[in-house]
């Protein structure tokens, strides 16, 4: 609120983008600071793939809660959102992929959105513009199956293109397989916690 204030007496009207640093105060005070230290006149990327899957899924984001569900439909009820983006891959190997059996081979492996339960996965492309580029929103009830999508959307773009991929120094694909592999490693032990953890109370 302070910041959109600001933003207002000086005529700035419309979205802006924030960013933050989060700190504790000090050694004895371990309560948590909020510095504002970026600011951008635009809507921020999340915030643009944040309302598209608003607009896809019929959910609505609770502030208070910081959660958000997705609307009913006729095949289930009202469900928690949960949501991955990749954000935009770019490696000059994915400009070669033809579309056409790209996008057959997603359907085969079950990577595509389903219209009637509002999952799955939406493709982010943008060849038009940035030859090259790929993004991927995998959309779920659950976050452990939305990483589970966003791996197997990994392994699907590693088989179409060269195995020196992730060494391009222009590309940002190496970043995403390091990324994915942490989300997926990450999502395994929370899956063994939970075991042990019912198993204990048991």
């Amino acid at each position: 609120f302070s910041v959109g204030a600001a933003a207002f007496r000086k005529k700035i009207m419309g979205y802006l983008s924030v960013d933050f640093v989060v700190h504790e105060r000090g050694a004895k005070d371990r309560s948590l600071r909020l510095w504002a230290v970026d600011l951008d006149l635009c809507l921020s990327t999340n915030a643009a793939v944040h309302q598209y899957i608003e607009l896809v899924t019929g959910a609505r984001f609770d502030p208070e809660t910081g959660s958000a569900m997705m609307a009913a439909t006729s095949l289930r009820p009202e469900q928690p959102l949960s949501y991955i983006y990749s954000g935009l891959i770019y490696n000059p190997y994915i400009g070669a992929i033809r579309h056409s059996p790209f996008f057959n081979d997603c359907r085969k492996r079950g990577l595509s959105f389903d219209l009637d339960m509002k999952t799955g996965v939406l493709f982010h492309l943008v060849d038009t513009l940035l030859k090259g580029c790929l993004g991927a929103v995998c959309i779920s009830s659950s976050y452990s199956q939305c990483v589970t999508l966003l791996s197997e959307v990994q392994q699907l773009v590693q088989s179409e293109i060269a195995k020196d991929a992730e060494s391009i120094l222009e590309s940002n694909y190496g970043y995403f397989v390091a990324a994915v592999k942490h989300l997926a490693m990450r999502n395994i032990s929370e899956k063994k916690g939970d075991k042990r953890s019912r198993h204990q109370a048991l």
